[in-house]
């Protein structure tokens, strides 16, 4: 569950970054949400984690964003 959770939160920071990093004057927020996500990573380092996948970082994003019973 935690190594899920830890590349969950990771593909996320990844997708923020990409996004951000695409045009800064549009997506601003998106980098300014990277780093208040990385936090959480914190707490949860101390096991191996797995891969980043940027297109699951990008899913997550596109469901917190259409769906209301989606959280981290």
């Amino acid at each position: 569950m935690a190594h899920e959770r830890d590349a969950c939160l990771r593909s996320l920071v990844g997708a923020l970054r990409e996004i951000g990093n695409r045009n800064s004057e549009t997506n601003s927020g998106a980098l300014a949400a990277a780093p208040a996500v990385e936090p959480a990573l914190d707490a949860i380092r101390r096991q191996t984690a797995l891969g980043v996948n940027i297109a699951d970082g990008h899913s997550l994003i596109e469901r917190l964003q259409t769906d209301p019973s989606v959280s981290l």
